[in-house]
């Protein structure tokens, strides 16, 4: 799969490896795609969304648009208790939680003086760096 700065998320089949599948739902550039343990789809964009897709048969589903960030978002990770982590250029990372409906709920908002946040998928550790040049790691 793959994203891209004209807006489009195209799933590819893995055989032919020809597109199967585009998805043109952001109103911007798409700056992440991570598939969640559940095998929904998440996509960041530049118009500070993310996006939770259901895809089946080459057909998808929107099933919920996060809008708490108020610049680009920039990744998102789900954490082994499946919640999500966002961060964004807008210095914050927020925590996402399911309601009783199943649907992705802001949890809180975490430091809004960040300057810059890496976070590192395969080492499972999440950085970040505080305006006053503390660093903080957390194993996730």
């Amino acid at each position: 799969m793959s994203g891209s700065v004209d807006k489009s998320i195209i799933i590819y089949n893995k055989e032919t490896y020809q597109p199967d599948l585009t998805i043109k739902e952001h109103n911007n550039s798409i700056t992440c795609i991570t598939t969640l343990s559940s095998g929904i789809l998440s996509s960041c964009s530049v118009d500070n969304t993310i996006k939770l897709i259901n895809i089946k048969e080459n057909k998808y589903e929107i099933l919920q648009t996060l809008n708490y960030h108020q610049n680009e978002v920039d990744k998102i990770i789900e954490l082994k208790n499946k919640s999500l982590v966002s961060c964004s250029w807008d210095k914050s990372i927020i925590f996402y939680n399911k309601d009783n409906n199943n649907k992705y709920i802001l949890d809180y908002i975490k430091y809004k003086l960040i300057v810059n946040v890496v976070l590192l998928f395969k080492q499972k550790i999440m950085k970040y760096v505080i305006q006053n040049q503390t660093v903080f790691i957390f194993m996730i």
